[in-house]
């Protein structure tokens, strides 16, 4: 992700960043090229619609190839309300911004919502065979599994990304020397982030004071 010149202390591990990074980012192309279609494919080119007409024939996506009103409504919130969360949230994970802490728990509650009827219109579905019912279902429960993933890691970190540390520490130096100390080793200690001093910073004072 991108580099600063602060490092951070806590917050959810770099795999799990990348991977929201990775779903968030690779849901803006699919959202505009394949789901939108799901509410009119108009102003789509001729590719995304043979795109579309291949996968509902070869998987029997019946939603998307004769989408009802229902999922109409589906997709709607999706074009409205999160399409445009995307590329707040790839900002986001991309920075690391804790800012994001409640939109992704607001976004990852509504679309968990939105699959229950979806992979339960699949599961009853009489017309699909049971190889059919288990990839569509494949298909669908990643925007289920990571979504509810997503509530996990936002609920349990309230600083997502971390605690800003100031330059030189621990590493470089002692974070009580730093302005606005009292404030940032207050929050430290909520986090439960350990600030000591770095033993080159002690060293580095007793050196001084034998002299």
């Amino acid at each position: 992700m991108a580099a600063s010149s602060s490092s951070s202390a806590g917050g959810m591990a770099p795999l799990l960043r990348w991977v929201f990074f990775i779903y968030f980012a690779s849901h803006i192309p699919i959202t505009l090229l394949i789901d939108a279609q799901g509410v009119s494919s108009a102003f789509h080119p001729q590719a995304c619609k043979d795109l579309l007409a291949w996968y509902t024939k070869e998987f029997g996506d019946f939603l998307m190839a004769s989408p009802p009103q229902w999922f109409q409504s589906i997709v709607a919130c999706e074009l409205l309300f999160q399409l445009p969360f995307f590329f707040f949230a790839v900002y986001g994970f991309w920075f690391g911004k804790n800012w994001l802490r409640l939109p992704c728990l607001v976004y990852g509650a509504h679309v968990a919502t939105t699959l229950v009827p979806i992979l339960d219109a699949f599961a009853r579905a009489a017309d699909l065979t049971l190889e059919q019912k288990n990839t569509l279902i494949s298909i669908y429960a990643p925007y289920l599994l990571v979504p509810l993933l997503l509530i996990w890691v936002m609920y349990r970190h309230e600083r997502p990304f971390g605690i800003e540390m100031p330059m030189g520490h621990p590493q470089g130096g002692d974070v009580r020397k730093c302005p606005f100390a009292a404030s940032f080793l207050g929050l430290a200690a909520a986090e439960g982030v350990s600030v000591a001093p770095s033993a080159g910073a002690g060293d580095g004072e007793g050196g001084k004071k034998e002299r």
